[in-house]
């Protein structure tokens, strides 16, 4: 549960000339050093009372924050969105460049086999000639399909 502390109120002790005690409200935790929309009232009680919400200045000065909030809840609406959608695009993107790199790895393993398949042939040929032509055969094969998914993925 985060720490809060009553903010005081730069009154007098004494009860207000209405004769209403000063109301008590929940506490208000401190902003600490964040930057205020109004700073010269940030040590004003939070609370206000009957006799002060009356007041034209007040409600204007309520109705004012109310609208300047609204207006910073849009604009962060439109950041929110434009970052759900760039988070999406960056996901995507990392999921591209992974089946990238499986692929990369994949071509180049099947170019790798198939050539050293290919220079191995020779040297079985001597000896079984129907191993050496299937094995070269199979060289055939990867070499091609290294070529074609190298191909594809461009």
């Amino acid at each position: 549960m985060t720490q809060s502390r009553k903010i005081p109120a730069p009154r007098a002790p004494e009860a207000p000339e209405d004769g209403e005690p000063f109301p008590s409200g929940p506490e208000v935790p401190h902003p600490g050093n964040k930057a205020l929309g109004r700073a010269s009232l940030h040590a004003l009680d939070r609370n206000v009372s009957q006799k002060e919400s009356s007041s034209p200045a007040i409600r204007k000065m309520l109705q004012d924050d109310v609208d300047r909030l609204e207006a910073e809840k849009a604009e962060l609406i439109v950041f929110r969105t434009a970052f759900y959608k760039a988070d999406k695009d960056a996901e995507v993107l990392r999921t591209r460049l992974t089946s990238s790199i499986g692929l990369e790895v994949l071509t180049t393993g099947c170019a790798t086999v198939g050539g050293a398949l290919i220079g191995w042939a020779p040297s079985l040929a001597k000896d079984q000639s129907g191993t050496a032509i299937l094995l070269s055969a199979v060289a055939v094969v990867l070499l091609v399909a290294a070529v074609v998914a190298k191909k594809m993925n461009k």
